[in-house]
Formats: C-alpha cells, structure tokens, sequence
C-alpha cells in the first residue's frame, strides 16, 4: 500500500493479478493524493511508472505537499522502479 516516509508516501500496491487497478484518494499531512493504479501487466507486485500531477517520480514515493492542495496520483504497476530507502537512498546505490 501506502507506507509515510520521511522522503513522502511510498506507494506499492500488492493486489490480484486479475484486478485491471482501482482508484483511492488519501489525506496525508493535510494534502490530498487522489491516487489511480492500472494493472495491464497482471501483476500482483511492482511499480513500473508514477505520475504525480503529469510528471514523473523516478521512483516509487509521492513527494509531500503543502496542505489543503490536492494532487493526481497515476502509478503504472510492472516492472518494479528503484525504490527509496528510509534515508533517501535508492535501492541499488553503493
């Protein structure tokens, strides 16, 4: 799901294969992410591309934002992105 970092949200959806995605909407630090994940891949695991408000992340965590401002969330799920670890670090960096 959805685990709150000191980087932002780290999204990482695990859900059935056969599901084509779904759509939720979370209140985080007062700022609203309104959240979409697409499955074509069939997958139940990995972040493959995230959008938020038409740019992409590069990797799999939502950036934080003021309060009171709403924000589109687009997370494609494949393949997995480099993750951030909890000191800001990408999984993979030496």
């Amino acid at each position: 799901g959805l685990q709150p970092t000191y980087q932002g949200l780290r999204i990482d959806p695990c859900i059935p294969c056969a599901w084509e995605g779904f759509s939720a909407r979370r209140v985080y630090r007062g700022a609203i992410y309104d959240i979409r994940v697409t499955n074509s891949a069939q997958t139940n695991k990995g972040v493959r591309h995230v959008l938020v408000d038409g740019e992409e992340t590069g990797d799999n965590t939502l950036p934080l934002f003021a309060a009171n401002t709403i924000h589109h969330v687009e997370v494609k799920m494949g393949e997995s992105l480099p993750r951030v670890k909890e000191d800001g670090t990408h999984s993979g960096d030496a």
